[in-house]
């Protein structure tokens, strides 16, 4: 019988925990990118050793280098290390100084990884590239696909808000520049003789877009298609051209209308109250515009007077029959400016009704409420939406960053770090988000 090779099986360690030097050094600057990136020595306090060296020849040039405590630079410059030089940028990253919050002083870098990935699956964000323990914190790094020097901007606004989300994880806020350098993997940070190493990552390269949009949802901003979008109205709108209206087109909007001006009538009873009548049937009748050919409005109109609004005069539903007439009578169009037909806001017929915002909550009113109900439900849409893509409450995320106030490691008869080290094993165990958004079992 023959008997299976080591080879044979596959390595439960993450595929990152085995890069030797040269290979990181070609994922983070492929062979044939724009541009040079910079290695750099320090030897002691007073003698340094820094080149710019293509792509083709740096991982021999690294490898050759670990005796000392080298660096790398992140992305890539003509000649010198300066923004003016910049050629390409290559990657985002994360400076992460956790040692220094007493909440994760204590933690292995293997630990603190954890619950990073736990908190960027909750957040929506794509798990990194490479995570590098320095030594004493952590390096996180999303590859990029290359981008020009003109999208620096783009790119430092992504950063700034991952910087920012990361900081109760401890991200460095200084660590937000193009000429960024990293600790080489396979040296040894000379402040605590641990060796600097390579501890996960997913490998994969990202487009830039798409990861600073999850960055941005997450962050509670605009994406840049919602950014682009509203330029575009703003430009249309200063150069004097009519707008088509946002959100739902105008037969569906006078449908809801028609079912709120129902929901209204029967919480009066069936009847509409005196003083209400005329413009309870008048809004009726202008909804009636919207959803139905000419011709049949007329009709419509008076059987619903007689169910709705008994005792109102006979000339007066004609006269609401006849001002609806001639609006239908009207250009028809999807922009109200150019339309015949009357388009109320849901704030002015709540205010010709009388209806208060706890009315309209209370019947569940599709489209007449007033301007503040309107933001409300408006910014309860946003958090619903966000919550979906995996954003926690302001509580919810206070209440998980604020254990330290409680100290719940003593009510546990056990040391704080020992709490902490229980707590990353338990997310770790947690099927982290992947950047495709499938679950992953976490090695072992």
């Amino acid at each position: 019988m023959q008997h299976p090779s080591p080879f044979d099986f596959i390595a439960a360690e993450p595929a990152a925990t085995h890069l030797s030097t040269a290979d990181f050094v070609r994922l983070i600057h492929p062979p044939g990118s724009r541009g040079k990136p910079t290695l750099m020595a320090i030897f002691d306090a007073e003698t340094t050793w820094s080149r710019a060296l293509p792509p083709d020849v740096l991982p021999l040039a690294a490898e050759t280098a670990l005796d000392e405590p080298t660096y790398l630079s992140m992305n890539r410059f003509w000649g010198p290390r300066r923004s003016d030089r910049l050629a390409a940028l290559g990657s985002l990253y994360l400076d992460l100084d956790y040692w220094r919050l007493p909440e994760w002083a204590g933690l292995a870098a293997e630990e603190m990884t954890a619950i990073l990935e736990s908190e960027l699956g909750r957040c929506g964000i794509p798990l990194p590239s490479l995570v590098v323990s320095t030594g004493r914190g952590l390096a996180a790094i999303w590859l990029l696909v290359e981008l020009p020097r003109a999208a620096v901007p783009r790119w430092r606004g992504g950063l700034r808000a991952l910087i920012e989300l990361a900081r109760p994880l401890g991200a460095d806020p200084a660590c937000s520049d193009v000429s960024r350098v990293f600790r080489l993997p396979g040296t040894i940070n000379p402040k605590n003789g641990r060796d600097v190493k390579v501890i996960g990552g997913t490998l994969a390269r990202y487009a830039f877009d798409p990861l600073a949009d999850a960055i941005y949802r997450a962050a509670g901003r605009p994406t840049r298609k919602q950014l682009k979008r509203r330029r575009e109205r703003k430009a249309a709108k200063v150069a004097g051209e009519v707008l088509p209206p946002r959100g739902l087109e105008s037969t569906a909007r006078f449908r809801q209308v028609a079912r709120d001006l129902e929901r209204l009538r029967w919480h009066w009873c069936g009847k509409i109250p005196e003083g209400l009548r005329n413009v309870w049937l008048h809004l009726f009748g202008t909804c009636l515009t919207h959803t139905m050919e000419k011709e049949e409005i007329a009709k419509a109109v008076e059987a619903k007077a007689v169910e709705a609004t008994p005792g109102l005069p006979p000339s007066e539903v004609r006269a609401v029959i006849q001002s609806l007439l001639r609006r239908a009578e009207g250009a028809r169009s999807s922009v109200p400016a150019f339309d015949g037909r009357l388009h109320y806001a849901g704030a002015t017929m709540a205010l010709m009704l009388g209806v208060s915002d706890d009315l309209a909550h209370e019947l569940r009113l599709e489209q007449i409420y007033s301007q503040v109900e309107r933001q409300r439900r408006r910014a309860g849409r946003e958090k619903a939406r966000r919550r979906a893509d995996g954003a926690v409450s302001r509580e919810e995320y206070l209440r998980e960053h604020t254990l330290s106030a409680e100290r719940p490691w003593e009510a546990e008869g056990i040391s704080r770090a020992t709490w902490y080290r229980r707590v990353a094993k338990g997310r770790k165990a947690t099927l982290p988000i992947t950047s495709e958004g499938s679950q992953t079992a976490a090695p072992p």
